[in-house]
């Protein structure tokens, strides 16, 4: 575990329980799988993308880390399909990095994992000209959000067209993700996806068009997610960071606690993603 204060320990360990709680979400999907033990938590989609096939939550102990990475790595090769170990800060042994090198695994991306707490009120950015932020309520506007985030984010659409059973609308109310779509004069130009647990939202999938850049869109729909969170009664928001993001979530407030990594084998990445 990275070397945090108790306090930031727990929001790291929120931070981690929503992600563990969103990709339990998955076994709701047709053919999907979300296994889960004692040392950790597998979900296979197939979609062939890495970070659609996750091994995470790794709570084996240093003993028995290479075996339990080794098990998901077997499990993910036999089913064909691109896949990735994601590690938080409170979910790894302190051999993990040099297990996953000899593993064949490379460091893919290092991504801070930030929170903010519900005791600041509501946010209140400051609007851009004609941008409106909405919550998708039927299958064209999904639709749209996932192209939407898919030029924004350069994620496959296959991958993010996974969150369609996810997501709230009326044929779907008890669902706990929800969607923002940011529009300027009705063209849709980013998104965020809002996953609640009983303690915290997890923010996901916040983009914006490369067009629309640097005009406070991307903070705009991160702030709707995070009142929408405080309006739910959670305690915090949460989310993992790219290096994009970072400056703009630290200007909301929001404090790093710890990082969360991605780890993948380069060969076994590209050997199935080429055949997408």
């Amino acid at each position: 575990m990275d070397s945090l204060s108790e306090t930031n320990a727990e929001l790291a360990r929120i931070n981690e329980r929503n992600v563990d709680d969103f990709y339990r979400q998955f076994a709701c999907i047709p053919g999907s799988e979300v296994l889960e033990t004692e040392d950790v938590l597998r979900c296979y989609t197939g979609a062939l993308h890495p970070v659609a096939n996750i091994a995470t939550r790794f709570l084996a102990t240093s003993d028995k880390f290479a075996q339990t990475v080794s098990d998901c790595t077997r499990y993910f090769r036999d089913k064909g399909c691109p896949f990735a170990v994601f590690l938080g800060p409170c979910s790894r042994p302190a051999n993990a990095a040099n297990v996953l090198s000899s593993l064949g695994y490379s460091l893919a991306s290092s991504m801070p994992g930030m929170s903010i707490g519900s005791d600041s009120g509501l946010f209140t950015v400051r609007p851009t000209d004609g941008l409106e932020i909405r919550e998708p309520s039927t299958e064209l506007e999904i639709s749209e959000w996932i192209k939407t985030c898919s030029i924004g984010s350069n994620m496959p659409l296959q991958v993010l067209d996974l969150m369609r059973p996810l997501v709230q609308h009326p044929e779907n109310s008890s669902s706990r993700v929800r969607l923002f779509t940011a529009y300027i004069d009705r063209d849709p130009v980013g998104t965020s996806l809002l996953h609640l647990n009983d303690e915290s939202g997890g923010i996901f999938c916040v983009s914006v068009l490369s067009e629309f850049r640097n005009q406070g869109i991307g903070a705009a729909v991160t702030a709707r997610a995070v009142n929408y969170t405080r309006e739910s009664g959670c305690q915090f928001a949460t989310l993992q960071a790219s290096a994009m993001g970072e400056p703009v979530y630290r200007r909301l407030g929001f404090t790093c606690q710890g990082t969360f990594d991605l780890w993948m084998i380069p060969a076994n990445q590209e050997n199935v993603i080429n055949k997408e």
